[in-house]
Formats: structure tokens, C-alpha cells, sequence
């Protein structure tokens, strides 16, 4: 999911945040292995008013595992990216469950090019005197394209480089 912030002074600033697209909130998410997981308790009672503890010990391990399962596929598909293009300087912000980096480049002559991965994918990247850093990897192809036309905007007012 892409957000375009623009500050209202004659857009001399533009933040653009890039979101991961998962498909649940993080609270959804929660609600939905609360359910499950009671759902999965209740039935083991049965078995273990019977006197069958074990079902209930393999249903509480279950429940472990289901929760750890969910919460590796969540943090390892959350993500988010804020570029902000000020009048000197662009800035990138690069934020996942496990790390978190910064980029800061002066905007004169930055430029957007964009290539294509090995399953044909459409990849956008930022580069400055042959460093070059890829924008919204995460993204689906649709979004990527948006992307791409987002900020050859917001470079066309602050880059000496011809679009």
C-alpha cells in the first residue's frame, strides 16, 4: 500500500510511505488464533474428563506451535519504507520486524532507473554516483509501477537529471 503525505507550503516536502500488503491487522490477526486456540481447548476437554490428560497436553502444544507459526509469518512479511523528499535531501527509512536502516542522499543529482529480476518482476530503484538502492521490494507489480510514476514526480522538481 503506498500513502503520499504533502506538505501544504507549495509541495516543497513529499513523504511517501510504502506498506506491505497483509492481507489481516495484527489485531485481526490475534482475534483469529484466539479463536482457533479455543476452539482446539474445548474439544480437548472431553478427552480430558475422561482421564486422557495427553490429548490435552499434545493440545496445548498445538496451540504453542500454531502461535509461534503465526507470528514468524507475520513479522516476516511486515514491512514499511518512508522516502522523504525534502528541497536538499532525500531520505529513506526501511523498518522490518527484525531490522531497521536509514539513507540519506542530497536530491541534485539523484536519479530513478529501473530494471527487472529473474522472474521478470519490474524492480524500482534510487541511485546517486553509482550507488543504488531498490524502493518497495516488497510491493506487488501494480504498486511498483505507481511507485515508479511517484517519484519521477517529486524528482522532476529537485534533480538535475532529464526524466
Amino acid at each position: 500500500m503506498i500513502q503520499v503525505h504533502n506538505t501544504p507550503d507549495s509541495g516543497a516536502e513529499l513523504t511517501i510511505e510504502l506498506l506491505s500488503n497483509l492481507s489481516m491487522s495484527l489485531d485481526r490477526f490475534f482475534a483469529v488464533f484466539l479463536v482457533l486456540s479455543a476452539v482446539m481447548l474445548v474439544v480437548a476437554l472431553y478427552p480430558l474428563i475422561l482421564g486422557l490428560w495427553p490429548v490435552m497436553v499434545i493440545a496445548v502444544v498445538h496451540v504453542f506451535l500454531v502461535g509461534w507459526c503465526f507470528r514468524r509469518a507475520w513479522r516476516g512479511n511486515w514491512a514499511r519504507q518512508v522516502i522523504h523528499f525534502g528541497p536538499e535531501t532525500v531520505t529513506i527509512v526501511h523498518l522490518t520486524a527484525s531490522k531497521r536502516w536509514q539513507l540519506e542522499w542530497p536530491v541534485n543529482w539523484l536519479r530513478l532507473s529501473q530494471g527487472v529480476d529473474q522472474q521478470g518482476q519490474p524492480r524500482v530503484y534510487l541511485q546517486r554516483q553509482g550507488l543504488r538502492q531498490e524502493i518497495g521490494e516488497f510491493l506487488p507489480t501494480h504498486e511498483r509501477h505507481e511507485l515508479r510514476g511517484l517519484i519521477r514526480e517529486a524528482l522532476a522538481q529537485r534533480t538535475a537529471w532529464a526524466s
